[in-house]
C-alpha cells in the first residue's frame, strides 16, 4: 500500500501575524484593580486579540528575550496618548516589559518612548 502524501507543511508565523490593520484597545490595571484606557492603536498584527492589558503580575525583566520576538509596528488613534506615554516611561525607568496578553501569542509591550505621530512597537 503507499503512504498517504505528506501533510503540507504548517504556515510560518510570520504569516499568521500581519493582517488588515485594525484597532486594538490597550488597557493598563493598577494593584488596586483599577483599569485604565492608555490608548487605542492601529496594528496589523492578526493574532492578537482586540483588548491588550498590563497587569500588576505581567511584567518581563528579560529584555533579550523580548525583543527577540516579531515586532508589530502600532500607532496611537484616539484615547490619551499622554497616558500611554506615562505608562511607558514608567516601563523605560523600571527597565522592564508589560506582558499584554499572555497568548497564544505572547504580546509585550516593550519599554520604550512614544514615537512620532504616536508611534509604539
Amino acid at each position: 500500500a503507499a503512504a498517504a502524501p505528506a501533510a503540507p507543511p504548517p504556515p510560518s508565523p510570520s504569516d499568521l501575524h500581519h493582517g488588515p490593520s485594525r484597532t486594538l484597545a490597550l488597557y493598563a490595571t493598577a494593584p488596586d484593580g483599577k483599569r485604565t484606557l492608555l490608548a487605542n492603536v492601529t496594528a496589523t498584527f492578526a493574532l492578537c486579540p482586540d483588548e491588550l492589558e498590563a497587569t500588576p503580575d505581567g511584567y518581563d525583566k528579560d529584555l533579550d528575550k523580548v525583543q527577540s520576538c516579531p515586532i508589530f509596528p502600532a500607532r496611537v488613534v484616539e484615547g490619551d496618548s499622554n497616558a500611554l506615554a506615562g505608562f511607558l516611561a514608567y516601563l523605560v525607568a523600571r527597565k522592564k516589559a508589560a506582558v499584554l496578553s499572555r497568548g497564544p501569542p505572547r504580546v509585550y509591550l516593550e519599554p520604550q518612548t512614544l514615537g512620532p505621530q504616536g508611534a509604539v512597537v
